[in-house]
């Protein structure tokens, strides 16, 4: 991007670097352009990590930059010192030290909406006292579309390309690049953040993250290679090692959102806890995750405690609200392995990656079923749609289809055993099993027509055995419990009020009472029955749940509407109750013993 010298301010008596266009690009006038941009860009920032302007000269033809002159070794310097001396990258502590800085510095940076876009050791100057310099904004622009041309395309390290303005040139240094920069596609923030992780990488194992003996092959290794995390050194931090998993993420949307998180995550970089939450969401119908541990369940506040068998260890409860649109979909299921939620809003389906907080939009569907359920891998999702069992992968593709669903072609639930084949229940039918690979579904589990209505919920307990949860007919809102095993079905619970049930590590049942105490409960499972009289509520007031087998809960709450009571006559004549609205989750009503009146409630302000 240009020649930089070191010279003398005589006038301010100090050294200063110089940065010149070679005589090659002086007439270049997308060259000069950027060596403008650059200078405007350092004017913009001003934080210590990162190498100051003092001003521009022209002279003889020739513009140069008057920076300020760091002292020391670039970063790439300082590795290759360590990995010649140790064969490994540099000590733990001084990794963290110097990460911490770069992200520090282009925290400043993305908060003054400018993007790096060429971070590489190179371009990082460590002090002899230890700071750190974040140098050469030469490729930088505004994040903003609106600001600068997405497009300008500077070249590789050793590549020119004459076609400075052109779409889909390679932009920045190829072993730095993040996939979406090697494909020729805009680079914005989180390309900053790949790049950041590359050079923790290079740090921590005395290596490039991708190699190549040429240009095009470390770009093809970038677009289609995957980070070895094993070569991580063994002592690597859990929290930093995971703040690696996220920053070298190949998708930019499941990608760590923002550098501020890095800067935060290696503050705390030893504690093995740590974990970088989503962000918060607030809404009137809210959802949130509830780490419970498999050993034991820890009590929220307010709730009595409940361990599964004495002496069992509490896991400590870890709760973060979820985005509103989860809150608000029609469906929704955890993986197995509690990473990841799959949802259904406005008629597409998502997934939405815990750890980074960003939803992955999967598509349209057209459901013909009310449930989305895992494989025990937790790599794809099953649904039903138009009338047929599909599946797609979690991390997108084109949906298969599994099979057609008999009957009325309406799935009430699904599950996906083992043994990869697929369990669903049918509306106002049976149950049928299909491989999971294809094929016709056939009769499962039959149904009494003339006491059963069909199973709204289907769950595997401890063993393999499936359990139902019936509906039972002439009863328009109750259920039973039973379980199926070697063929046969015996009632595991004739409690009508345990809704959505969910069998987790390693002997218990979690599942919603929505009359008395609503909420999600909990009872032991011990040789095959179910002791409701030891069960207890775990989160008051959800209305819904789904759970990862280790236990940790997925929930929701309705949204609650204040409703102002009401008296009214049998002519229709309204008259207010004198209080405060109330929050109710339903339109109540009660006849007044005279019998000339009804209290109603009505939704309020």
């Amino acid at each position: 991007m240009g020649q930089v010298f070191r010279a003398r301010d005589t006038k301010l008596h100090r050294d200063v670097a110089l940065k010149i266009l070679p005589d090659s690009f002086a007439g270049d006038a997308d060259r000069r352009q950027r060596f403008e941009r650059e200078a405007r860009t350092l004017a913009a920032l001003n934080h210590p990590g990162i190498a100051q302007i003092y001003g521009t000269v022209e002279t003889a033809g020739h513009e140069a930059l008057v920076m300020e002159f760091v002292p020391g070794h670039t970063l790439s310097e300082v590795i290759r010192d360590s990995a010649v001396r140790t064969g490994v990258g540099l000590p733990i502590p001084d990794a963290i030290r110097i990460a911490a800085q770069i992200a520090e510095a282009l925290e400043v940076a993305h908060e003054a909406g400018i993007v790096h876009r060429d971070l590489k050791p190179a371009n990082i100057k460590i002090r002899d006292d230890g700071a750190v310099k974040v140098l050469d904004f030469g490729l930088a622009r505004a994040s903003d579309p609106a600001a600068a041309n997405p497009a300008v395309s500077p070249s590789m390290e050793t590549m020119q390309s004459p076609a400075m303005t052109q779409a889909g040139v390679i932009l920045g240094t190829a072993g730095y690049m993040s996939p979406e920069q090697a494909t020729g596609r805009p680079a914005d923030k989180r390309s900053d953040i790949w790049a950041f992780g590359a050079v923790v990488w290079e740090m921590l194992t005395g290596r490039q993250l991708f190699g190549g003996a040429t240009v095009t092959e470390v770009i093809a290794a970038v677009i289609k290679d995957t980070p070895d995390f094993k070569a991580l050194p063994a002592n690597t931090p859990p929290g930093m090692r995971r703040l690696l998993e996220r920053c070298l993420e190949r998708d930019p949307r499941l990608r760590l959102r923002d550098i501020g998180e890095a800067r935060i995550a290696l503050a705390r970089a030893d504690d093995p806890r740590e974990a970088i939450p989503p962000p918060r969401a607030r809404s009137a119908a809210r959802m949130l995750v509830l780490a419970l541990g498999a050993l034991g369940i820890a009590a929220a506040a307010g709730v009595a405690g409940w361990m599964i068998k004495p002496g069992a260890a509490v896991a400590p409860v870890r709760r973060f609200d979820l985005p509103k649109a989860i809150a608000e979909s029609s469906l929704f299921a955890f993986a197995p392995d509690g990473e990841r939620i799959a949802y259904v809003k406005d008629g597409r389906l998502y997934v939405h990656a815990l750890a980074s907080g960003v939803a992955a939009d999967l598509g349209a569907v057209s459901l013909s079923g009310r449930t989305l359920f895992w494989s025990p891998d937790s790599q794809t999702i099953g649904f039903a749609a138009e009338s047929a069992i599909r599946t797609i992968p979690a991390a997108g593709g084109t949906p298969f289809v599994v099979g057609k669903i008999p009957g009325p072609g309406q799935m009430l639930t699904g599950l996906w055993l083992p043994d990869d084949t697929i369990v669903f229940s049918v509306w106002r039918d049976s149950i049928y099993r299909v491989r999971a690979a294809g094929g016709t579904p056939e009769l499962h589990v039959p149904l009494d027509p003339a006491k059963e209505v069909d199973a709204h919920f289907l769950t595997m307990a401890p063993g393999n055995r499936l359990v139902l949860g019936v509906h039972v007919r002439g009863e328009d809102d109750a259920q039973r419990l039973d379980i199926v095993e070697n063929g046969r079905r015996t009632p595991l619970s004739s409690d009508m009020d345990m809704w959505f049930q969910r069998f987790v590590a390693p002997n218990h049942l979690l599942f919603i009472r929505r009359l008395t105490n609503p909420g999600v409960w909990i009872a032991p499972f011990e040789d095959g029955a179910l002791d409701l009289t030891r069960a207890a509520i775990v989160q008051p007031g959800a209305t819904d749940f789904d759970a990862a087998r280790d236990g940790t809960l997925l929930v929701r709450f309705a949204a609650r509407n204040r409703r102002n009571l009401v008296w009214v006559t049998r002519s229709g004549q309204t008259t207010p109750v004198p209080g405060p609205a109330l929050e109710m989750t339903n339109t109540s009503f009660e006849l007044a013993p005279e019998g000339g009146r009804v209290l109603m409630s009505t939704v309020g302000p």
